[in-house]
């Protein structure tokens, strides 16, 4: 049991930081769930007894043992108490052969939700931009001194601006404005917000897929489980027993008598496993339904974050917090604009975001407010830069003409 604390907190704290609470659900909160179920299962299963089956008077205990350890391995098969049994096993069609292979399958469906996480670390890694270590850095900061929290803030907005400026640029030519909006690439100032959809595309596809997956694993129409439960409790049906999970089943097997002669034995089993894999999998019905409904939410929302627009007011709610921000109003409406599309473009904007929903708003409106005036600096720099050098070209033409005038003379 230790071990299994020491391994949920390994995920608890391990996983997440550089993600958003729709992540978080599959790939933290999800792998806990299925983990926790497969211990309990797997206790169940090996340090428990699984099944119980009722056997003749005249079997011995061996034999009681043997009949137990038989059914376990062999399947059981599913037969209503107002049908007759059939004599051969050619025609049992419900064999229940998914029971013993529970804890596995709850690992699998536990990695499947791992994958995307680790597809999205992996790509993120690529970019320089290490958002889990700057959330750890800016979340450690909060629960510090004031002094601690300014340092930590100057640290992630001087890293933040050396990835935004060390960003490879387009060469400007007339498709450059075009693929900007087409491309994919870091230097088009997208490529974290492109393959971050495409990791909540695999998170929403693995949702939405594993309900597909455990009808092929429970089989009996699992995909609409939760409906049938939910519409027999709105008509005041009594559950029961579920056909998928069935508690009292049958079990034939052969057993081989000295001569070479076979006896077949039919005896009836309950399977007490079946009680917790019932609950489990319709709770597992449930949170995958909620996980994927979730999931599909923030895509949509993420959509409508990163239009133009929305980017802009985004940065304005914390720019409009500077002390003289009123009295430039005009100016600042312009530099923001630019702010967005020149500087932070796509990517800027999405982490900037993806912090905001891992630390609390006083230290990214302090992050935010150190990035404006960083990209102020540089722009009334490059804007004098720009002077100066427009002044010397119009005295070094000045000069020329009057050097061509005394070459005429």
């Amino acid at each position: 049991m230790s071990s299994l604390v020491s391994a949920v907190n390994a995920i608890k704290f391990d996983l997440g930081g550089d993600d958003d609470q729709a992540d978080k659900m599959s790939c933290r909160y999800s792998i806990i769930i299925l983990v926790v179920f497969c211990v309990v299962v797997s206790t169940k299963q090996y340090v428990g007894d699984p099944i119980d089956c009722w056997v003749p008077g005249t079997f011995t205990s061996s034999m009681r043992d043997y009949t137990d350890n038989m059914c376990w391995i062999k399947n059981t098969y599913y037969i209503p108490l107002d049908e007759v049994i059939p004599n051969k096993d050619d025609d049992i069609t419900t064999e229940i052969n998914y029971y013993q292979w529970v804890p596995i399958v709850l690992i699998v469906q536990a990695l499947l939700f791992y994958l995307p996480y680790m597809a999205w670390k992996a790509l993120n890694h690529r970019t320089g931009c290490d958002l889990k270590h700057i959330v750890k850095i800016l979340t450690d900061s909060t629960i510090i001194n004031q002094d601690v929290r300014e340092k930590a803030v100057r640290f992630v907005t001087q890293h933040l601006d050396k990835f935004l400026c060390t960003r490879e640029q387009p060469k400007p030519n007339i498709f450059s404005k075009f693929a900007q909006h087409i491309c994919i690439g870091k230097k088009y100032g997208n490529y974290m917000i492109s393959v971050y959809f495409m990791v909540k595309l695999m998170y929403l596809i693995n949702a939405f897929g594993q309900l597909f997956l455990l009808n092929l694993f429970v089989g009996n129409g699992f995909t609409i489980y939760g409906f049938e439960v939910i519409r027999k409790l709105f008509n005041g049906t009594d559950v029961g027993e579920s056909l998928r999970f069935p508690r009292s089943t049958l079990c034939s097997f052969k057993v081989r008598q000295f001569g070479g002669n076979t006896h077949r034995h039919t005896v009836q089993c309950v399977l007490p496993i079946n009680l917790f894999n019932e609950k489990i999998y319709l709770f597992i019905w449930f949170w995958l339904v909620f996980v994927t409904i979730f999931t599909f939410i923030s895509i949509i929302l993420w959509l409508w974050d990163i239009v133009g627009h929305t980017r802009v007011q985004f940065l304005k709610k914390y720019i409009k917090m500077m002390p003289d921000y009123h009295n430039k109003k005009k100016i600042d409406r312009r530099q923001i604009n630019r702010f967005a599309t020149h500087y932070l473009k796509q990517d800027g904007v999405f982490i900037l975001r993806l912090i905001g929903k891992n630390v609390n708003e006083v230290i990214l409106c302090e992050i935010v407010l150190a990035l404006y005036q960083i990209y102020q600096q540089k722009h009334q720099k490059a804007f004098k830069s720009s002077l100066e050098h427009l002044n010397r070209s119009k005295f070094s033409d000045s000069e020329s003409k009057i050097l061509e005038h005394y070459d005429e003379v």
